[in-house]
């Protein structure tokens, strides 16, 4: 288990071990004990997201991508909790991502026909590539 000291930003939401306690990667935990989840230390973990996980990589999300490029392994898409997990997730969650939903179809529907095209499942333009997927 690592401490969050230095790191920016919350620690996590809390969890407690319950009234039995738990083995949490093999560190007995007593019972009623809090325990955090450092997420910002989770995102950064190399047993989660690979030697390059403190890089902006976008194409580590598709398998294809994957794949192609064994540099991009391991990667654990249950590891990135950008909004919590549980009873105690970011309350703006949904808001958050309908805003993300309606700039992206906001400069998808600007772009028009002259401006970019659909190449097997990407839309390509002169500022952005999207993967369009169901």
């Amino acid at each position: 288990m690592h401490p969050n000291r230095n790191l920016p930003g919350p620690p996590g939401p809390p969890r407690t071990t319950g009234v039995t306690g738990a083995h949490i990667f093999g560190t007995w935990v007593p019972p009623g004990t809090t325990v955090h989840v450092p997420v910002y230390t989770m995102h950064r973990d190399p047993a989660f997201f690979g030697d390059h996980a403190d890089k902006y990589i976008p194409e580590r999300w598709l398998a294809e991508e994957r794949k192609r490029n064994p540099e991009l392994e391991p990667f654990d898409a249950t590891a990135f909790m950008p909004f919590s997990s549980g009873y105690g997730s970011c309350v703006g969650k949904h808001l958050a991502l309908q805003n993300i939903k309606c700039v992206l179809r906001f400069h998808i529907s600007s772009l028009g026909p002259d401006r970019c095209a659909l190449s097997g499942s990407w839309w390509r333009s002169s500022f952005m590539n999207l993967k369009l997927a169901p």
